[in-house]
């Protein structure tokens, strides 16, 4: 079993670092050098940094997670990560057991759901209905059988690609409680973590 401890105040200058993160958007510069925003298990965002001599070597998908490791931290600025001379390593990860990730696994449900405030909790997306304004309300099941709605705003659905039957850990989620209580992607802070193993 590999757990996965580091994030991004992890991130020493000219140190290697092993972090998990999920890519959110590409930006390529004129001279090759290619920058990541990537977002890492506790919601922190960071840059990855690809130098244009070393860009060519790597693939990543906007939406997937990956163990990275050898990765060459910088702190001259914000902290972020490079290729490491080409030293740097990735492997793609569609899942994750829910005892690798390295928060304390929530026990919440959807009675400890409170309008407003920041929710870390494990549910299974059990359907996806689309409206025509954008939004997107998926209705998904707690781990002791509760069900909920996850709402997606317009402007943030993009951002995420729920599949239909996986399980799911959504660290910073944020509650709502206007009629029954349900969830939402907390202006676009939430992220989404594919969990196995959650009995």
């Amino acid at each position: 079993m590999t757990t996965y401890t580091t994030t991004v105040d992890a991130i020493e200058d000219d140190k290697e670092i092993e972090i998990l993160a999920k890519v959110e958007n590409k930006v390529t510069f004129e001279n090759g050098d290619e920058k990541y925003r990537v977002r890492d298990i506790s919601a922190n965002t960071f840059t990855l940094k690809l130098w244009a001599s070393e860009a060519d070597s790597y693939e990543f998908e906007v939406g997937q997670w990956y163990h990275f490791s050898k990765a060459l931290g910088d702190t001259f600025d914000d902290p972020q990560i490079g290729s490491n001379h080409g030293d740097l390593e990735a492997e793609a990860k569609d899942s994750f057991s829910v005892d690798d990730i390295p928060i304390a696994r929530p026990e919440t449900s959807k009675e400890d759901i409170e309008d407003g405030e920041d929710i870390d909790i494990i549910a299974r997306v059990d359907n996806r209905n689309e409206f025509e304004d954008g939004n997107v309300i998926l209705g998904t099941t707690g781990v002791d059988g509760g069900q909920f709605d996850l709402k997606l705003w317009n402007e943030e659905a993009s951002q995420y690609d729920l599949e239909i039957g996986q399980w799911y850990l959504f660290i910073a989620a944020e509650g709502d409680t206007f009629d029954e209580p349900m969830i939402t992607s907390n202006s676009g802070n939430m992220i989404e973590v594919p969990v196995s193993d959650i009995s």
